[in-house]
């Protein structure tokens, strides 16, 4: 659940990703593995992999966020260092990939079209506002992205918020994540 005045969030490493659990307590009275326990925790695994590309694990999706794992973009200045080798494997089964915005190092093509060949029936998540050229080139591309302001998936709700700034070129976007409803 959403966390309210007074209520905790925290974040504590294990192994090689991170737990974010609220301290919000959800009521779990139709399960009966859970009788004894009248409370359980809402709990998100964040994985980092590189760059800003990080996994997000509910108890209702997987998703990655800004893939990059194509060496020499920017006509060949940017490079991954340490390289992440079998980046899919790494990045492991997800059921959506997220895109904030369309530089090369958060919108990366020929890692797209891998990653999402390993994982069939895997959509492509963007925002609704200032994204309309992210959505072309994606398409031009070959990719059928997802424009979407809220999307529920279990008892997860993802959100994308567009980055609101008086700009001309306003092209980001941030994905905000409620769990444990």
């Amino acid at each position: 659940s959403d966390l309210r005045q007074g209520e905790r969030c925290h974040i504590r490493p294990h192994s090689r990703c991170r737990h974010i659990v609220a301290d919000s307590r959800v009521r779990h009275s139709s399960s009966p593995r859970r009788a004894k326990s009248r409370f359980m925790l809402a709990i998100v695994k964040v994985h980092y992999i590189y760059s800003a590309c990080v996994v997000i694990e509910t108890r209702g999706a997987r998703i990655c966020c800004d893939p990059w794992f194509t060496q020499r973009i920017y006509d060949g200045s940017w490079f991954q260092y340490p390289v992440v080798h079998d980046p899919v494997g790494k990045i492991g089964p997800v059921d959506y990939v997220y895109i904030s915005h369309i530089h090369r190092d958060h919108y990366d093509p020929p890692f797209l079209h891998e990653l999402l060949s390993a994982n069939p029936g895997c959509e492509i998540l963007i925002g609704t506002d200032n994204q309309a050229f992210l959505r072309e080139k994606m398409k031009r591309d070959g990719f059928q992205p997802r424009s979407v302001e809220t999307l529920t998936v279990g008892a997860t709700e993802l959100a994308i918020i567009p980055n609101n700034e008086d700009s001309e070129i306003n092209i980001d976007s941030a994905l905000y994540i409620v769990t444990g409803k």
